[in-house]
């Protein structure tokens, strides 16, 4: 046995290679992949849902910041949030 070989962690035979080895191709898909259409709507509906919970995430991060910033960028930011509110639009 060489010392490249996979052995077997009980002592009887080592795992076997697979016959058909995966090849990744351009666009990240591989050889042998079968996706349906339901998996990839699931990945992008877990690619939005990530995308909001990161921008969530980022809010109060957000706000924690502008506390150390100087008085005239949170006046401001305080204006364009209650402009915001008056008026039924997001900033």
């Amino acid at each position: 046995m060489t010392p490249h070989d996979p052995a077997a962690a009980d002592g009887e035979c080592a795992p076997r290679a697979t016959s058909t080895p995966r090849v990744t191709v351009a666009g990240g898909a591989r050889a042998g992949d079968r996706r349906t259409e339901g998996e990839a709507g699931r990945k992008a509906e877990g690619l939005l849902l990530g995308l909001a919970a990161g921008d969530a995430a980022g809010w109060p991060a957000a706000r924690h910041r502008a506390a150390r910033m100087p008085d005239w960028t949170r006046r401001l930011t305080r204006e364009l949030d209650t402009f915001a509110e008056h008026n039924a639009t997001t900033t």
